[in-house]
């Protein structure tokens, strides 16, 4: 039997950043925190997944004071 895990992306940028490396969007759902207004984007989890988290990381950090001006 195959089992899909999924990872949940709480962040909007990181969704869209994963988005534009041609990972598919599974679902936007609600956050089930109470008085959250904020979504949560899921995903098919993949070590290809994961790595692109790591260069957004990386890149985020790299280049944080390009944003900043």
């Amino acid at each position: 039997m195959f089992i899909l895990k999924h990872i949940v992306i709480f962040n909007q940028k990181v969704a869209g950043f994963l988005m534009l490396h041609g990972f598919v969007l599974k679902s936007i759902e609600k956050c089930k925190q109470k008085n959250s207004k904020r979504n949560v984007f899921i995903f098919n989890d993949s070590e290809e997944l994961r790595k692109w988290i790591t260069e957004y990381d990386k890149f985020m950090s790299n280049n944080w004071d390009y944003f900043i001006k």
